[in-house]
């Protein structure tokens, strides 16, 4: 209901007469999906936790079962978000300042207790959008309607911003988001490293290798491309309102969530588990790197972070071609 909103379009008339792009849509359910997602989370670790502390290790059918169930939280996360955002463009594209609500209009400017005249807060909204649009939305014809500054608002929210949730892909996760999901990770890892009590530094090393490979890359990776997974389906298939259609597409995620998570698992702990040797397990943890910045930025994000290694090591290299 944002953009039903008078305030809110309000602020959305600030931001562009102030010429500001950096603008991010978020519903306000997303909260709500962070804290299931790491509830989700929290319970999986936890409950390996547990079964190690009791049954000195995990079942393998139990760690699938405790993957599966954090795995399905993921896609009901994902697949809320995607048909939320998914109704964003058709708001922006019908959008008009006009059919906005506000209290006082919708209380016919009369307070219902005391039967007093409210003032008009939408009159005090024309009238800014007039003093901020007004000459640019003259500016295309000198007969134009009293209304040409709305109008010429309403046409800035229905191309500019749109065309610019759009291009900033709104299905997408962003990195912070993905690493605070990712959170009980953080606490479950850190238990585990008194076990490297007085074990030689390379374990120390090794284990802090395998710790920023699973929680700061790994996990928010997966998360990432559940996500973008999700509002990839949503948008090609989203118009489809059969119940097989979504069965469908929710199993798709799932198992693709499912895989990405064992891909995880197998990539950063098999080398740390049960191989002695250090080198597998460095370029598992780089390919993991290399993938996280891919799921994140893109090939472009990609080079410029080769671009900054190679600054690094070379001092006196400014640019590189």
């Amino acid at each position: 209901s944002y953009f039903e909103r008078l305030w809110c379009a309000y602020e959305l008339a600030t931001w562009i007469n102030l010429g500001k792009s950096n603008i991010s849509f978020v519903p306000v359910s997303f909260a709500l999906l962070t804290g299931l997602i790491s509830l989700g989370s929290f319970i999986q670790l936890l409950t390996d936790f547990l079964l190690e502390a009791f049954w000195g290790q995990v079942p393998l059918w139990m760690a699938f079962c405790t993957g599966g169930m954090f795995c399905l939280i993921v896609t009901v996360s994902a697949r809320l978000h995607a048909e939320e955002l998914s109704s964003l463009p058709r708001q922006l594209s019908q959008f008009s300042v006009q059919k906005t609500h506000c209290y006082c209009c919708d209380v016919n400017h009369t307070d219902a207790i005391t039967q007093q005249t409210i003032p008009c807060d939408r009159k005090l909204v024309y009238d800014t959008l007039e003093d901020w649009f007004s000459r640019r939305g003259n500016s295309a014809s000198p007969d134009v309607s009293e209304l040409s500054h709305l109008n010429f608002f309403d046409s800035q929210v229905r191309e500019k911003i749109n065309s610019h949730l759009l291009s900033m892909g709104g299905y997408r996760l962003s990195y912070q988001n993905a690493v605070i999901m990712a959170t009980p990770s953080v606490w479950y890892y850190v238990s585990r490293a008194t076990y490297l009590e007085n074990m030689p530094l390379v374990e120390w090393a090794r284990w802090a290798l395998f710790f920023v490979s699973m929680v700061f890359l790994g996990v928010p990776t997966v998360f990432r491309n559940v996500f973008v997974l999700s509002g990839f389906i949503q948008r090609v298939f989203g118009s489809t309102n059969s119940w097989v259609f979504k069965a469908l597409s929710a199993l798709t995620i799932f198992m693709s969530s499912f895989a990405c998570v064992c891909a995880v698992f197998f990539l950063t702990g098999y080398p740390f588990y049960f191989l002695t040797n250090p080198l597998p397990q460095i370029v598992t943890s780089a390919l993991m790197g290399i993938l996280c910045i891919l799921s994140f930025q893109g090939c472009s994000g990609l080079r410029s972070s080769l671009c900054r290694v190679c600054r690094m090591s070379k001092p006196g290299l400014e640019t590189l071609p």
